[in-house]
């Protein structure tokens, strides 16, 4: 659906006054009859609306909103007002679009006007009429015959002043957190099911995979972009993170998303934080031990957005690996009805991984980013000829990244996966995990290795080896 909407959810009220006493059944007119338009329809049919038969492309449209009470021009966005000014004027009928991303000047001359937004997809008339039937929520505007349609379907409202209603977007621009969590309620209520990636905007192609992924396997998907000033040990490395939120809306929208939320930092943090978290061994080794207080900001920041968000998946990248496993762990230990899914990293051709701070990086910083990959499929294929010490994988990956003059190597390690703790021989699922800067961006990367266990020696080949 190509709109956004903002502002302050409510369950729909009954409206008072003419609209409601009105002896005979509300009348609905269409324009443009299409999915959103058709499920709207069927739905207030089936509310005990009467439908008028619909105008199309081609019919005179001067008469359209006589003998009506709602008149619904459900057309593109970009010629509703040209529409809206083919209809003579009845002072009795709303007029109303469902557009969420045009305001209500849109449909002069029409004395009285509404907007009339769906937030759950709609991709056929009789999914949508289900979906709208079963108590979903709005964004609206306008006259209070709109509410009242809301109403008579079971649903609720979120209200959209046209001054919350900025530039065209294929996906639900929401700032507000009780309108995330309004339009994911109203989802699941609908019986969809619901997917959340969360980010910090700057999105690439590793962000689009998530999203893809979500779409695939939930009905509704979340995007979030909030930069989030506590996982960040220096000022200066926060106020440098690249930030493009109009360029994150029109990506999001072409992977998959149906809602972007971007909350302003006050939203998120209206004071700051007094309680924090722990994360305990986890999250005290290599970034937590380079970025001390990292996780805890990580920890927080996910508790809320997941509190935010209700039942679903979340799609977290394996580019870092250690932050995935923290919110495993967050999810188990705070009982987040959460199921957190982990997705392949994503590299560019040279195999470098895909990340926002790569936009940091200049032409020849670039070149040399590719260090990390290289130390990481050095140890992939050293472990692979059977090497099983992860020291010498250690150092052998420390000694490609320190031979490049533009990396200043962190750590170099191979460990246990499930939890980071390091093995001696390796077996079993491992993971290679190398962070270095490059230039003045630090850069982080992993891959993972599942080898055979180690055979228990046995009392001859020992004797055998030592004779």
């Amino acid at each position: 659906s190509d709109q956004k909407t903002n502002g302050t959810a409510r369950t729909a009220p009954a409206v008072a006054g003419p609209e409601r006493r009105r002896s005979h059944l509300p009348a609905l007119r269409l324009i443009g009859p299409g999915r959103a338009g058709s499920s709207l329809a069927a739905a207030l049919h089936a509310a005990g609306w009467r439908v008028e038969p619909p105008r199309g492309r081609g019919d005179d449209l001067g008469d359209a909103a006589a003998g009506v009470d709602l008149l619904v021009i459900a057309t593109p966005d970009d010629v509703v007002a040209e529409v809206a000014a083919a209809v003579d004027p009845v002072p009795t009928t709303v007029v109303a679009h469902l557009a969420g991303s045009l305001g209500l000047d849109v449909l002069a001359p029409h004395r009285r006007r509404a907007a009339l937004h769906p937030l759950v997809p709609l991709p056929d008339p009789e999914t949508g009429a289900a979906r709208l039937a079963a108590g979903t929520w709005f964004a609206v505007a306008g006259d209070p015959l709109a509410e009242q349609a809301v109403a008579d379907l079971g649903g609720r409202t979120v209200t959209a002043a046209d001054d919350q209603r900025p530039a065209y977007h294929a996906a639900e621009l929401l700032t507000r957190a009780a309108d995330i969590r309004a339009a994911l309620e109203g989802a699941r209520a609908a019986g969809l099911t619901a997917g959340l990636v969360p980010t910090m905007g700057s999105l690439h192609e590793g962000h689009m995979s998530l999203v893809r992924r979500a779409a695939a396997e939930c009905d509704v998907v979340a995007v979030t972009v909030f930069v989030n000033p506590l996982q960040f040990g220096s000022a200066e490395d926060l106020a440098t993170y690249p930030r493009d939120l109009e360029r994150d809306l029109d990506l999001a929208a072409s992977a998959g998303a149906d809602l972007v939320f971007a909350p302003p930092l006050g939203e998120m943090y209206p004071e700051p934080p007094s309680i924090g978290f722990t994360v305990g061994p986890l999250g005290e080794v290599l970034e937590g031990a380079s970025r001390p207080g990292h996780f805890a900001g990580v920890a927080t920041v996910v508790a809320k957005l997941f509190n935010l968000f209700g039942a679903g998946r979340a799609y977290f990248g394996e580019k870092d690996w250690q932050q995935l496993l923290v919110v495993r762990r967050l999810v188990a230990d705070l009982s987040f009805p959460v199921e957190v899914v982990g997705c392949p990293t994503v590299r560019d051709p040279d195999g470098v991984a895909c990340s926002s701070r790569n936009l940091r990086l200049s032409p020849d910083e670039r070149a040399a980013a590719g260090v990390l990959h290289r130390a990481l499929a050095g140890a992939v294929a050293a472990m692979e000829d059977g090497e099983r010490d992860a020291a010498r994988l250690g150092r052998a990956m420390a000694d490609t990244v320190t031979a490049e003059p533009l990396a200043d190597l962190d750590y170099a390690t191979v460990v246990r996966a499930a939890d980071l703790v390091p093995l001696d021989p390796l077996e079993g699922s491992v993971r290679a995990l190398v962070a270095a800067r490059v230039g003045g961006t630090r850069l982080l990367d992993n891959v993972g290795v599942t080898l055979p266990a180690v055979a228990p020696r046995t009392v001859a080949a020992a004797v055998e080896t030592w004779a």
